[in-house]
């Protein structure tokens, strides 16, 4: 794999867990994360919505991928597939940032009840070895 293919692949990884995050940002408020954070929520975003799209996925890929590969004519519905690759992460974040903005128990549970960074989060911020000076 080339440079350029391997750098799309991240791209395309990593995109649903950033529109999910910016999407829930969006109404609930940044509160003081840093690109490492940023990261392994884009990371960890993109797992969760992979795993629930894991199946429909699948079942494109198994009965469309030689005609993909072979460049052959597709259904026009397979087009509403980027199309809902975007969007639906934008929903998702969105609704459970609204929903936490507005106070609403599944989402207070779900994104947490507080989303300012803890006593926790600064130990580690800007100090790798935990706190402690490193040797």
């Amino acid at each position: 794999m080339t440079g350029l293919g391997a750098a799309t692949l991240v791209l395309v990884a990593l995109l649903p867990g950033a529109l999910f995050v910016w999407s829930f940002e969006r109404w609930a408020g940044r509160f003081g994360i840093g690109l490492q954070d940023r990261a392994l929520r884009f990371v960890g975003g993109s797992a969760v919505l992979l795993s629930m799209t894991a199946w429909p996925l699948y079942w494109i890929y198994a009965n469309y991928w030689d005609s993909l590969a072979n460049r052959q004519n597709l259904p026009p519905w397979f087009w509403t597939v980027p199309i809902l690759y975007t969007i639906v992460p934008l929903v998702a974040g969105g609704l459970l940032g609204f929903g936490w903005k507005k106070n609403w128990s599944w989402a207070r549970h779900v994104g947490g009840s507080d989303g300012t960074p803890r006593a926790w989060d600064h130990l580690f911020q800007d100090r790798p070895a935990g706190g402690f000076a490193a040797s």
